[in-house]
């Protein structure tokens, strides 16, 4: 798969409790189509996580993107992320305080990686309203529906 330098990836997670059964995604787009009518995906994931809350399930869709970015051999130029967890957005640009434990811990591999793919800071990360984040909450929720499915 050739990878356009600029890529929009929305991201999401989510948990059936708070903790519950939680699952995270993530769809990867070509900026320059992204948000059109007839705009697909360039690559999307679902991951099922065990029993987490809901904001930890929002920052590992963060991460599970950022670690398929790790794995591609050119990565992008620039990648701008669009999430609905405000919380995730404002923490990540540093506008608010990080004072739960484990999402210190996410957040700075979070952190790690992004210095890693984009040592020159060029990424940009955003709140986008549920609606615009369809692909992403989808495939949550697919990826819950299924594990619950199987492990019935």
């Amino acid at each position: 798969m050739t990878i356009p330098e600029k890529l929009t990836i929305t991201a999401d997670g989510g948990s059936r409790g708070n903790p519950g059964p939680a699952a995270c995604a993530f769809a990867v787009w070509d900026s320059a189509s992204f948000g059109t009518p007839t705009a697909q995906p360039l690559h999307q994931q679902g991951f099922y996580l065990g029993k987490t809350t809901n904001n930890q399930a929002e920052y590992k869709g963060f991460l599970a993107s950022l670690r398929w970015l790790e794995k591609l051999p050119h990565p992008p130029t620039h990648v701008h992320w669009q999430m609905d967890s405000m919380l995730v957005v404002e923490q990540m640009n540093g506008r608010w305080k990080i004072k739960n434990l484990h999402l210190q811990i996410i957040y700075d591999q979070c952190q790690q990686l992004l210095s890693q793919l984009f040592p020159d800071g060029n990424y940009s990360i955003s709140h986008a309203p549920r609606s615009q984040n369809s692909v992403a909450d989808t495939l949550v929720n697919l990826t819950l529906d299924q594990h619950i499915r199987h492990h019935r």
